[in-house]
């Protein structure tokens, strides 16, 4: 076992006025604010909307032989199929031809 030496381990004057010094330095946690009436409505609002999964679905058609390639090659696909959904017109066209230049070489 590693043991300090006594020399730097501090008197015991010094060992109180840095207590002191910690505990002077403590700040009050910060307030909050509580659960209103407003809040309850707010939350009954909330949980009364009806969230249908099918409109939040993402149509992805992976087919069966590229599922051989493993779980995470297949969720490569599946971000890359999600990119290209979301992408405008004109980095559609620049990936376009990038992919047929690919293809040529």
């Amino acid at each position: 076992m590693l043991q300090i030496p006594k020399s730097k381990m501090g008197n015991k004057h010094d060992k109180i006025v840095k207590r002191k010094e910690i505990l002077q330095s403590i700040k009050l946690a910060p307030s909050f604010k509580g659960w209103k009436n407003e809040d309850e409505a707010k939350l009954n609002n909330i949980q009364k909307i009806k969230i249908i999964l099918e409109d939040t679905k993402v149509d992805i058609d992976i087919k069966s032989e590229d599922t051989k390639l493993g779980w995470q090659a297949t969720m490569e696909k599946i971000k890359i199929i999600l990119a290209i959904n979301s992408i405008n017109v004109d980095e559609l066209n620049y990936l376009e031809e990038k992919v047929c230049s690919t293809r040529e070489k």
